[in-house]
């Protein structure tokens, strides 16, 4: 080898060593570094990355629920329909028992998706999280009891898949797949800490001796071991699908909407009378009505779960309709998975959350936005609302949603400096249970914590301020999907819907599965069966409710160095708009309000877009926020004054 050579072998091994170097010293910030854990390359307990996926011979497909499974070349086909109450056959959706296609991961780039860079926002009331143990369930999913919700603040209310007897119960321990890491966008600087504290996820089996033990709050007047009824109704009727040709499809603004570039102005798709129940509760809001809330529940995966797109149109909204609250947060997130910057989520203690993405609770009770937290030992949870100037938002109802369960302990709950309540949640079965407390004077928190005598499960908690205003509540999870949605128990999640009431659900799913084969064979038939079998189960909660179907982000992918759009954004964005017009449901086009076809590349060089080709920044998020809450505004005007969707509806706002 000649000098000249060896010399630039040695500067690009010196380089090497450089760069190894640097990674390391990053690496190891982010497990010391207050904010920098969203970048974390690995968590003990998770396989390491790549290394697992180079010894790993599993081969990866996608089964009939838009899950991607993994199986060993191993294993016979006879092998692949172990039980487990996370996945299914077809039916698996309408029926508590479901078999299996062996562990699930999710495999691709699309189906774990990281979520969207969170907004540093230090506060000094949020702390980090203990890591919890594992835990071993003894509940099925069975038939719901048709129940319904009483209004009462002194009263728990319980629902229940309670037809099956103890004896039908069988012990379950859940798999030990742990979820991958997502990936990054590789600027740390743009993923800082949000509000809430954070946690690594759960890595043993079982509890560890140094698990910190949190003094237990103090009992409240209520007595000890309220025992609870069941309450929440199912609503019996079915959701009105009515389709419509593209000619009887209003789109108010049309033409007018501001572009916000290198957003576009992109209006709604209203059938007629689609968005009539969500308009006519804003414009109670809007009048003044005493204690009246309107609601809105968004669903989706990172795009949602960063709170980028709704913190924005929830603002927007509430300054104009006035402010509802925070509405629906769960007790305790792993911030990788999932944020909300601003709001007061405190949790101590051992917990551990179990999500839609990854499943593992043992059946298929996942709660309202697909995260259920089991709390150990004594453990607890502070919540609260947005600061305003130095205080906190003054809140004045606090609805927790839990779970009884044959193993449960006791659960405290308790509004600072109001009223608090008490519960032993060990019971027969698994049931859902809702209480409400009020705080007429108004309070800034809410504590939420488990004695020690048995794990506590919890869905999570709404808050809201007296009103008049309007929630529009953040239900993202990153990874989700359609085969997520699938591992919610349909008796369960329209239980969860119907306890709170919403006048708006909002869908917008699909930018983990634009790689899925379903969606690029048969013109994605099976897909938008899937699809639609999604939105019903959403939908039958609040029947009466208005519903609003959005597509994913454009999303690229590199071809000799130009950025494109994946070719299946085409045909999602043609089926989700096709489900709108034939179930009734108002649509809105996210590609189109980024540019349409390509227009990630253009986002990207403009430095509102990530690298990944996936996701946006969160000054990107907020443009098309912005762009959202445009088109909804020009649609409640035109509404208000009978242009949009033929002429006056009834019950608009002359009505209320």
């Amino acid at each position: 080898m000649t000098l000249k050579r060896f010399q630039i072998h040695d500067q690009e091994l010196k380089r090497l060593l450089s760069f190894v170097g640097l990674f390391g010293l990053l690496s190891a910030a982010s497990y010391v570094v207050p904010g920098l854990e969203l970048v974390r390359p690995w968590v003990p307990g998770e396989p390491v990355p790549l290394v697992h996926l180079a010894l790993d011979r599993a081969i990866v497909t996608e089964n009939h629920l838009g899950e991607l499974v993994r199986r060993s070349p191993d294993l016979a086909v006879s092998d692949l329909t172990a039980p487990d109450y996370d996945s299914g056959d077809p039916d698996a959706f309408e029926s508590p028992s479901a078999p299996r296609t062996l562990s699930k991961v999710p495999a691709t780039a699309e189906s774990t998706s990281r979520v969207a860079d969170a907004v540093a926002t230090a506060d000094p009331e949020a702390s980090a999280e203990t890591s919890p143990p594992s835990e071993a369930r003894t509940d099925l999913d069975a038939p719901a009891a048709i129940t319904d919700r009483a209004p009462s603040t002194s009263q728990p209310v319980i629902v229940a898949d309670a037809t099956a007897s103890p004896a039908d119960t069988t012990d379950l321990s859940e798999g030990s797949d742990a979820p991958p890491q997502a990936f990054s966008s590789g600027d740390a600087a743009h993923e800082a800490a949000e509000t809430e504290g954070s946690a690594a996820p759960p890595s043993t089996d079982a509890l560890p001796s140094d698990v910190p033990q949190v003094a237990t709050l103090a009992p409240p007047a209520a007595a000890p071991g309220i025992s609870a009824r069941v309450v929440v109704e199912i609503p019996d009727q079915k959701p009105i699908e009515q389709a419509y040709l593209p000619d009887d499809v209003a789109r108010p603004g049309h033409g007018n909407l501001r572009d916000r570039a290198p957003a576009h102005g992109t209006p709604m798709e209203v059938p007629p009378g689609s968005l009539d129940a969500w308009f006519t509760s804003l414009a109670k809001a809007a009048a003044g009505v005493p204690d009246h809330i309107a609601r809105a529940l968004h669903w989706g995966d990172s795009t949602i779960a960063g709170d980028g797109i709704t913190r924005t149109v929830r603002s927007r909204m509430q300054a104009r309709f006035g402010d509802g609250g925070p509405g629906f947060l769960a007790v305790q997130v792993d911030p990788r998975w999932a944020s909300r910057p601003g709001v007061l989520r405190n949790a101590k203690g051992a917990w551990k959350t179990r999500t839609i993405t990854f499943g593992g609770a043992g059946n298929k009770y996942y709660g309202l936005g697909g995260t259920v937290s089991t709390a150990y030992g004594r453990s607890s949870s502070t919540l609260g609302g947005s600061k305003v100037g130095d205080q906190r938002q003054a809140l004045h109802r606090f609805d927790i949603a839990f779970q009884n369960r044959p193993d449960g302990g006791t659960l405290v709950v308790q509004v600072e400096g109001g009223d608090g309540a008490t519960f032993q949640t060990k019971s027969g079965v698994t049931m859902d249970a809702f209480h409400t407390l009020t705080a007429p004077g108004g309070s800034q928190k809410l504590h939420v914590a488990s004695n020690g005598d048995g794990p506590v499960t919890i869905y999570g908690v709404a808050l809201e301020t007296r009103g008049p205003g309007m929630t529009w509540e953040t239900l993202g999870v990153a990874g989700a999907g359609q085969g997520s949605m699938f591992r919610q128990g349909p008796n369960h999640l329209a239980r969860q819907v119907a306890w709170r009431k919403p006048d708006l659900l909002v869908y917008q799913m699909g930018g983990n599965e634009l790689g899925y084969p379903s969606l690029k064979t048969g013109g994605g038939k099976v897909w938008k069966e899937r699809y639609v079998r999604v939105v019903r189960s959403v939908r039958a909660g609040a029947p009466e409710a208005s519903c609003l179907l959005i597509t994913p982000l454009d999303q690229g992918e590199r071809i000799r160095g130009t950025v494109r759009s994946k070719p299946t954004m085409a045909t999602m964005v043609r089926l989700q708009r096709e489900t709108a017009r034939e179930m009734g449901c108002a649509f809105w086009d996210a590609q189109a309000a980024m540019g349409g076809s390509g227009s990630f590349g253009v986002w990207l060089t403009k430095k509102l877009a990530w690298s990944d080709l996936y996701h946006l920044t969160n000054k990107g998020l907020a443009l098309i926020g912005h762009t959202l809450a445009d088109a909804m505004e020009a649609a409640y005007d035109e509404w208000q004054h009978g242009t949009a969707g033929g002429g006056v509806p009834s019950g608009g706002p002359s009505a209320g």
